[in-house]
């Protein structure tokens, strides 16, 4: 029997659309918050996704309680299973940018993933993840859809 979770994933999915549009974010003197600004609300909930393949992507935190994290379903491909690598950051609270840093510490950085669902149509999969490090925050969703026209980061 499919969770009420699972069964409102095509809702999450149209929901996706409308994720953290920005409308708390510092405006520019455009009134829109610059990129360097929405890469530094949302780097918290962020993370490298690896499948045992080929896929390599990257998700963002969905639901921190339920350790929840959306990907792309052509980065999980066929895999029941990903591994999952969040930025770690330095005393200064300054993110460590030195990939070959993550590749050498790659075995105590990742976190097991479980894929709940991967739906290929729309090119988005469901994670659960084992465990969250701390400091990791799920991306809110916006009240709102984006709408044509709307500014959105990917």
């Amino acid at each position: 029997m499919k969770s009420a979770w699972l069964r409102g994933l095509p809702l999450l999915l149209l929901l996706l659309g409308a994720v953290w549009a920005g409308s708390s974010l510092p405006a520019g003197d455009d009134g829109r918050p610059s990129g360097a600004e929405v890469y530094r609300r949302t780097r918290r909930g962020v993370a490298w996704v690896l499948s045992p393949d080929t896929g390599r992507g990257t998700g963002w935190v969905l639901d921190r309680p339920r350790r929840l994290l959306v990907t792309c379903a052509h980065v999980v491909g066929d895999n029941q299973t990903v591994d999952v690598v969040f930025p770690v950051r330095q005393d200064d609270g300054a993110v460590v940018a030195d990939r070959a840093y993550y590749f050498e510490h790659m075995a105590d950085l990742r976190v097991h993933g479980r894929v709940l669902k991967s739906r290929p149509g729309v090119d988005l999969a469901l994670v659960e993840l084992e465990s969250l490090p701390d400091g990791v925050a799920a991306l809110p969703l916006a009240d709102d859809g984006a709408r044509p026209g709307d500014r959105v980061h990917v």
